[in-house]
Order: structure tokens, then sequence, then C-alpha cells
């Protein structure tokens, strides 16, 4: 038997996704107006004193580096603010308190430095040069603590691009001015390498400032983030013409060194003053990998092209006399070679990830494109192909199989009373047990709606049947998990290769129009599509369906059941009658409607019973004369019930007939012959024949042979000859398929 499995697991939309995420808000807010007046002014006056210079000369570094503390002071009291104002999202919050932290000591720094000026002497280096210092790492641990898109190895190579670019960078400025300066400078050995780190600080914050930008999430605050990227590249600029300076001894403060790093503390204050209330909101789920891919793909070819830079310097740097050592360059080459080396290492093993995953990707789609994804059972598609390979199989082999079409009863109802989801459970329930009542071969499937097919290889059309049957028996006695325990029923159509057809098309067909002839003859049995029954109803099949029909039908079912509760098994008998009696009449030539009539008014002949007590209707022994008289009214009974629902008053007389003798000797009435409906004789013989061939409790049953043999010995006087010839036609036609 096929088996499906459902999907659990939803598929990501990247396209819609990456709509979702540029749609959503900005958390950044503006940056409050006296604050961006305050600190524009204060820059412009001291760019004004760049200018002009008053005051004392010789105080010029002093008045540049006093000048520089009111400004960090602004930026400190501006990333505590930030950080206060994002203390629900604990990632901001540590960002703006480490840039912060970060800020204070250059502040101490500075502080130093004035001191410094202050008594006249300045030692190279100095003591507020680890402070400074202190400065970048604080700065680059905080860069790394805004949120960043999740993702398993990209962070890793992100990282790996930032430190590659940032020693590309750096060794364009190393061969281009810091190189030379440091091999021609005098200055110690520790004055050059107290200037050669601030550099070396500037590329950890390049390479903190990328990984970020490339990683941070798109609905974070990029005002705030662009802030301190132009800030960082102010410092950059600043530190790397202080080191020049510095390692030629020219460098005096006050100058407009001072003024760049003044610019980029403003910027730092005004990034910190842009940052929203929390980024928590903007970090919902989202599709983190697809939107780091859109980020990165603009600075895809920067790692390679930093590669190219350094191997150009190096080989630059040979040409001719070498003007200085070409060690750090031969270094930074095998730096930058191992990282794009290691890069392409992660790359390819996440493409041997991505691959398996995208393998997985398409099974599960493959499965989700044949799988129903209520049922879990093979859909409409997955069937039809099922259908053909079976006929391509039987035809091959010349064996037969079959088609079984099942559809529930009445399920709009319970769509309509309990709910889709209920009605959702049903249908999984449903496809369950019809699963177990069928062979381990057989496939089951939802057509659609509340249909369902079987395909059945290696097998005839009765044994069709017979599994058919047990198939709507098995449904018919489960109590479902709905509407705290509901009963339903279906109705099944047969088809069989190839007796009904031999291509898809023909056999379904079939199939639908003998479940359609149990639909429209009551509900809840099974019809082969050999059956003359669902040739003649087809012709009357155009526009029968209406709502009406469906509440004379549940009307049927509902007295039926009504009986049955009354009389234990006299539903069981009563649609015995109805099957039969209905092929008896269209054996008679008789119109669908006539068959329609006889089938209902069979169900319904015993209705009356309900006002016998129940001291006769369980009564083992033979009735009394005054029982039988008690009993004897119940086809009055039944036909003025039934008489009462106006669309069934066709079938009153056949309810009240049904007892009559073809002799007049029957009653209530006494009718005789003609008198008597032919509906009426025809549900007369099979009530007596199923009655003649089911045990009770004062007798056995009887043979086939001989309940045939008593109506033909009481035609003329209790039966109809023709309808007992009728009948007679129809078990014979039953007993030669049978054993065919």
């Amino acid at each position: 038997m096929a088996v499906f499995q459902p999907i659990d697991e939803p598929l990501l939309d990247v396209q819609v996704g990456l709509e979702v995420a540029v749609k959503a808000p900005n958390t950044s807010r503006a940056i409050p107006r006296p604050l961006l007046l305050g600190v524009l002014a204060y820059l412009a006056v001291y760019g004004t004193w760049l200018v002009f210079r008053w005051g004392p000369h010789g105080d010029a570094a002093q008045i540049g580096d006093a000048a520089f503390v009111p400004i960090t002071l602004v930026a400190v009291a501006a990333a505590y603010r930030a950080a206060a104002r994002c203390r629900a999202d604990r990632r901001i919050w540590q960002a703006w308190s480490l840039i912060g932290l970060a800020l204070v000591f250059y502040l101490l720094g500075d502080v130093v430095q004035l001191i410094y000026e202050s008594i006249g002497t300045e030692p190279s280096p100095s003591l507020s040069d680890p402070l400074y210092l202190m400065f970048y790492p604080l700065f680059f641990a905080g860069l790394l603590r805004f949120p960043m898109a999740r993702s398993r190895h990209g962070g890793v190579r992100l990282l790996i691009d930032a430190a590659t670019i940032a020693i590309g960078a750096g060794s364009v400025v190393w061969f281009l001015v810091l190189g030379p300066t440091a091999v021609e400078s005098t200055s110690s050995f520790l004055t050059g390498f107290v200037a050669s780190c601030y550099p070396i600080g500037d590329l950890v914050l390049i390479v903190g400032l990328i990984h970020v930008l490339l990683r941070v999430e798109v609905r974070s605050a990029h005002r705030a983030l662009q802030l301190l990227g132009a800030g960082i590249g102010l410092y950059v600029v600043a530190d790397v013409i202080y080191g020049w300076l510095e390692l030629h001894s020219t460098y005096t403060g006050g100058g407009s060194v001072n003024a760049l790093w003044m610019t980029a503390t403003a910027l730092f204050a005004f990034a910190a003053a842009s940052q929203g209330q929390s980024l928590a909101a903007s970090r919902s789920a989202g599709p983190d990998e697809q939107l780091l891919a859109v980020q990165r793909s603009r600075f895809i070819a920067l790692p390679y092209l930093a590669v190219a830079v350094v191997f150009v310097l190096l080989i630059g740097s040979q040409l001719g006399r070498p003007f200085f050592p070409t060690l750090s360059l031969t270094l930074a080459a095998l730096a930058v070679t191992g990282l794009v080396s290691l890069r392409q290492i992660i790359s390819q093993r996440d493409l041997l990830d991505a691959h398996r995953q995208l393998s997985a990707a398409h099974t599960k789609l493959a499965v989700l494109a044949r799988a129903d994804p209520i049922t879990a059972l093979p859909n409409h598609r997955a069937l039809a192909s099922t259908i053909d390979a079976e006929l391509a199989r039987s035809k091959r082999h010349e064996r037969g199989c079959a088609l079984l079409f099942l559809d529930i009863d009445h399920f709009k109802e319970i769509n309509d009373a309990c709910g889709h989801a209920a009605g959702d459970r049903a249908l999984r329930e449903l496809g369950e047990l019809v699963n177990k009542a069928l062979r381990s071969m057989d496939t089951l499937g939802r057509w659609g709606g509340e249909e369902f097919v079987a395909v059945l290889p290696e097998i005839d059309a009765e044994y069709a049947m017979t599994i058919a049957e047990r198939v709507r028996q098995t449904i018919a006695a489960h109590l479902f998990d709905i509407a705290g325990g509901t009963h339903l029923t279906v109705s099944l159509g047969v088809a069989t290769y190839p007796h009904n057809g031999s291509t898809r098309g023909a056999l379904l067909d079939a199939a639908d129009r003998a479940m359609y002839a149990a639909k429209w003859l009551g509900r809840n049995q099974t019809f082969s599509a050999s059956d003359p029954v669902v040739t003649s109803i087809e012709s009357s099949r155009s526009g029968s369906s209406t709502p009406d029909e469906h509440v004379i039908m549940g009307a049927v079912d509902a007295l039926a059941l009504l009986v049955d509760i009354r009389d234990k098994g006299t539903s069981e008998h009563s649609l015995h009658v109805a099957k039969l009696a209905q092929h008896i009449a269209i054996a008679l030539h008789c119109t669908p409607e006539q068959a329609r009539a006889v089938y209902l008014g069979a169900k319904l002949h015993d209705i009356g019973k309900v006002a016998v007590a129940d001291t006769i209707l369980h009564k083992a022994e033979p009735l009394t004369a005054e029982e039988w008289k008690a009993m004897r009214k119940h086809p009055a009974i039944g036909a003025d019930v039934v008489g009462r629902i106006g669309r069934l008053a066709d079938v009153a007389p056949i309810i009240r007939g049904h007892q009559e003798r073809y002799d007049g000797s029957g009653y209530p009435e006494g009718l005789a012959g003609e008198q008597i409906p032919l509906e009426a004789r025809i549900v007369g013989v099979a009530d007596a024949y199923d009655a003649m061939v089911s045990d009770r409790p004062y007798r056995e049953r009887m043979t086939i042979d001989d309940a045939l043999a008593e109506l033909h010995r009481c035609a003329g006087t209790q039966f109809d000859p023709d309808v007992v010839t009728a009948i007679d036609r129809v078990l014979s036609r039953e007993h030669a398929s049978h054993a065919a």
C-alpha cells in the first residue's frame, strides 16, 4: 500500500522574505536639534580658531587638546544615554556601553596629555598612549555586540573578508606612507612601535566596521552605524597622519589632526543620539541568510582585490633597489593568502551543505507534489499516475484491476456544523479506516473534497464488490472523533478493467456513475458500474441533485434509523429489500423515477412498526390473532407518517400496499391485482424473499432455491406472477455473475 508522509517544515520564500524585511520600519531616531546645532557650532568655533590662531601662540597645543575634552564628554554622555534607552535589548545596551567606555579611556588620555602640556614636558611615548590605545579594542568589542544576522558560517567568512580587506588597506598605507618613514626615522624603537600601534588599531576598527555593516540586520538602526562608520573613517585618516608626523618628530597638538579627531568624536555622539530605543522588534524571525547574501553581493570582490593589491605591492618593492625591508609585505601576502584559502574551504563546505539541504528539499517537494496535505494520502495527480501504471500493467499481463470511487455522505453538514478543522480530522480518520479495510497491495488516495479513489490490482468484479462493501460497513460501524462521536456513511461505486473501461478516464467515469447511483438511491450503499440500475439512473442524472434532494434523503435516513432503534436489524433488512426491489423494478423496465420510488418505499416499508408494541415486535413465538391484528396496522400507519412529508407523498402508497395480496386477501385494504400499485407489488415480493432467506426467532432461514420455489408456488395468489418472474431473472443474473 502506498505510504505518503506529510511535510512538516515549510520552505522559505526568499522573495517574500526580502520584501517583508525591506518594508519593515527603521528603528533610527532623529538627532536632537540642540545637540546637532551645539556640536556643529562648537566645531565651527574650533575651526575658526585653527585658521586665525588668536591667543598666545605657545599655548596652541594645550588649547587644542583642551578643546577636545568637551566634545569627548558629549560623546560619552550620548553613548551611555543610548545604552540606557536600549536597556531592554541586551546586545544594544552592551554595544553602546563598550563604545562609551572606549570614549572614556580616550578622554582620560586627553586629560593626561593636558597635564603633560601644562608642565611643559611630553615624553614619547607617554602615559597617554596606553589610554588612547585602549580605545581601539573596546570600540571594536562594542561594534561586534550590535545584533547581526544569524548564519552558520557567514560570520566567520565575513570576519575573514574584513581582515583580508583591512590587511590590504594597511599594506597600501605601509607601502606609501609609514614603511618608508619608519625605515628612515631616527626615533627610538619604542616610539616607532607605539606610533605604529595607532594604524594597527585603526585596522582593527576597520575589520569590525566591515564585519558589522555586512552582517547587521536590515531593520536595525542604519543611521547610527553609518555615522559610526564615518567617524571611524576620519579616525583612520587622522591616525595615519599622526603616525607619519610622529615618526618624523613633527607632531604638535592643536593642529588639523585634532580637528579630524574632534569631528570623528562628534560623529560618534550623533550616532549614539540617532540610536532608536531597541532593535528587538526588528530582529523578529526573518530570512537572515538571504538578506546577508544581498548585502554582501556588493563587497564580494573586495577580499580578492585586497590579495591582488598586496602581491602587486610586494612585487613593486622588489623592482630596483628596495627602499625598505620587504618582510612586512611578505608576511601580509602570506596572511591574505591564508585567509582567502581558509575562506574558500569554508565556502566549499557551505556549498556542500547547501547541496545536501537542496536535495532534501527537492525530495520533500516531490513528496508534497504527490501527497494530499490533509490526509497524507496520494493526491489527485499521484492517483492518476498510479491508475495509468496499473492499467498498463494489467494490459501487459492480461489481468484485471478495479477502481473504488468513494464519497462521504452529507459531509458538507459536518463542515458547517463542526468546522473545517473537524472535517479535516474526519478525512484523516476515514483515510486510515479505509486503508485498514483494503489489501496491502491496494492504493488509496484523496481525489478531491470528500471523494476518495482506491486502486485495486489483481482483482475481479465480485471480489472488488466484496472489498467495497467491507469498506462501507467498516466506516458505517465506526464512531468518528468529531462532535463528541459521530457516525459517517459513504457511497461507493466500483468499476473494473476491462469490463467497464480500458482507460483511466473511462474507468473513473464508470465508477463515478456507480457512486452517483448509490447517492441517488439513498446513500450508504455500494454499486457496480455493471449494475443495470446505474445505466438506468444515468439518463435522469442531470439536474436531479438539489438542496431539496438532500433534505429528502436526510429525512429517509432519519426515519430508517428510528425504526432500527425500535426493532434492531430492521434497517439492514430494509436496505436489502430496497436494493433487491430496485433491481426488480429495472428488470420490469420501470423508469428511473419509479425505481427510485421503489427503493425509498422499500427502505421505509416497516416505518409503521414504531407504533407496534415491543412485546409483539420482539416475540420469539408465533403471534396470536390479537397480536396479528395490531401488527397488520403498521402499513397504514407508516403510509400516514410518510405521506405527511410532502416530497415523499408518492412513496406512501407503496408502503400502504406492500402487504396486499394479488388475490385480494391481504391488508390493510384488501386490494387485488392491478389495484395494488406496481411499486407496492415489487416491494412485497422483495420483502417476502428477504424474510425467507433470513433467520427469524421462530425459524431458520431458507435456501435461495427454496425461497424462489415458494415465490413461484404463491404466484397468482399472494404475489404478482410478473414480479416473481422478474426476481427470478434478477437472482439468476446475479448468480451467473458471481459464478463468472
